[in-house]
Parts: C-alpha cells; sequence; structure tokens
C-alpha cells in the first residue's frame, strides 16, 4: 500500500542476498522496476543481455561515468517508473551510509520519494504444525526528502538521514517472536 501505483519512486532496502531481495522487490508493487547493477555483472556475455531484458541498468565504473544516471533520470522523469537501490549489507555500515546518501541525492535531483523495504527471514507455522523459514516483507511510508540536503553545506545532515534511513530498514525487518513456537 505504500508503493504508488503510479508515479515515481525509489525502493531502497540494505541487501543480504542482491538477487533474491531485487527478485522480492520486483514483485512487491506489480510494477516494473529497474535496478542499477554493479557494470562486471551487466558486461556477462549470458547474464548481461537478461538482465538488460528485464529492465536493469549498469551501474557507473567511475566520477566520469554519467550514462546510467542519465538513464536513471530518464526512468524517473520522462517514464515515471520505479528504482530499486539495494546497497549491499555485507558492506561495512559507514559505505552503507554513503550509498543510501547517494541514493538521498538521486531522489532530491528527480523529486521522487524514498520508500524503505525491509527484507527478512523469519519463523513460519504451517498448518499450526509444521515450523519453518518464510520471507518477510514490510513496506515503509514514503520519505519525502527536503531539496535542501542537496547543498554541500548540508551534506552532514544528508549523511545523518542516510544514517536514519538505514536504522528504519532495520527496524521493518526486527521480527517479532511467535507465540508457541518452538525449535
Amino acid at each position: 500500500e505504500n508503493i504508488p501505483v503510479r508515479g515515481k519512486a525509489f525502493l531502497t532496502t540494505i541487501a543480504k542476498d542482491i538477487i533474491r531481495d531485487m527478485l522480492i522487490i520486483s514483485q512487491v508493487s506489480g510494477r516494473k522496476i529497474h535496478f542499477m547493477l554493479d557494470p562486471k555483472m551487466m558486461k556477462h556475455q549470458i547474464l548481461g543481455p537478461v538482465l538488460k531484458s528485464l529492465g536493469m541498468i549498469r551501474g557507473t565504473e567511475s566520477k566520469e561515468d554519467t550514462e546510467p544516471i542519465e538513464k536513471i533520470f530518464k526512468i524517473l522523469n520522462e517514464d515515471g517508473d520505479l528504482v530499486g537501490m539495494t546497497p549491499e549489507g555485507k558492506r561495512d555500515r559507514e559505505i552503507q551510509v554513503k550509498s543510501m546518501a547517494a541514493i538521498i541525492k538521486f531522489a532530491i535531483a528527480v523529486d521522487a520519494p524514498i520508500i524503505p523495504i525491509a527484507i527478512s527471514n523469519e519463523k513460519a507455522k504451517i498448518l499450526n504444525m509444521f515450523s519453518g523459514n518464510g520471507i518477510k516483507v514490510t513496506v515503509g511510508t514514503p520519505l519525502h526528502i527536503e531539496k535542501r540536503l542537496n547543498r554541500d553545506k548540508y551534506r552532514s545532515e544528508r549523511y545523518e538521514l542516510a544514517e536514519d534511513i538505514i536504522k528504519i530498514i532495520d527496524k521493518l525487518g526486527e521480527t517479532p517472536e511467535i507465540e508457541g513456537f518452538e525449535e
């Protein structure tokens, strides 16, 4: 319900398993979602064309490489589509915050909300008899970012917000204990 039926937005999570998380996010809205992927994946002889046909675009290879950024702007501003950005959970917190701060800059530049998503494993009971693991997807409230945070003088506030968004994702992913569940 927090993902718009029409219009642009960034869907973001801290990915524990990038491919799994992208597949899950691509199914939460019923809309096409574009993801920016590692350039190495997109250059793969077999995997690259398949990913491209699914709407994936390659990430930047350097600061001078603006083609992927221009594609993101087109996808959001002209097509009005959704973009998924999934910084890796395996990286240290500082890199996650830096990645989220970059997503914030994107969101401000295209005037699109950031929608935090948590994907977590949870214990489940099937027919009140069998226990197993399930996947829980929690979609947070869209976050509209103040334009001023794109200015250099507000860099520290942008990084604080990035940290807060990661905390929101972490909080969304917390799973309460299931009553009567025993391992």
